[in-house]
């Protein structure tokens, strides 16, 4: 898709979802008997729209191997966005997937907390300056634990990034 018809489609539909619809598609072709059991944030709660909601929903796929498959949506771009458009990585450039057995599929909430808990550290992460020489044992120590809950390591940006970026 060339970008002018990219920006065409962008505004003939503003409801269309690419980055979702490609996490949709790669989960098609790991389970194609599967159809998902989906749990997702109404659309004005969602972020990205001006909610408070930082992920847009989850899926859970029942394999047929012995686990279910889990994956997130919000973390990457999942809405049209120019800027991203032909760029390697969108947003944080990463969705988070867990597997949980099938034995633990009715008390499986736990995963899904857990997946939530690592999108609100990726999005806390973005907010955090990286520690200088003049930072705290503490603030060092709780910049490395949201950075590595929130899956943050090489990809995402951080506050410093964001600011360098501006100027």
């Amino acid at each position: 898709m060339t970008r002018e018809e990219y920006a065409k489609r962008m505004k003939k539909h503003p409801d269309w979802a690419p980055g979702w619809d490609a996490i949709d598609a790669a989960f098609a072709k790991l389970y194609p008997e599967a159809e998902p059991v989906r749990f997702e944030s109404e659309l004005h709660d969602r972020a990205a729209l001006g909610g408070e909601e930082y992920l847009d929903g989850f899926a859970v796929y029942d394999t047929g191997k012995g686990y279910q498959h889990i994956v997130t949506y919000g973390l990457s771009e999942l809405y049209p966005s120019m800027a991203a458009f032909g760029s390697e990585y969108s947003k944080w450039g990463y969705e988070l997937t867990l597997k949980v057995r099938e034995s633990y599929a009715e008390t499986g909430t736990w995963a899904l907390v857990i997946a939530a808990l690592g999108g609100l550290c990726a999005l806390a992460s973005t907010f955090m300056p990286v520690p200088g020489e003049q930072s705290g044992k503490v603030y060092k120590a709780v910049y490395t634990v949201v950075n590595w809950i929130g899956c943050n390591f090489g990809k995402a940006t951080n506050a410093d990034d964001a600011a360098k970026k501006k100027a």
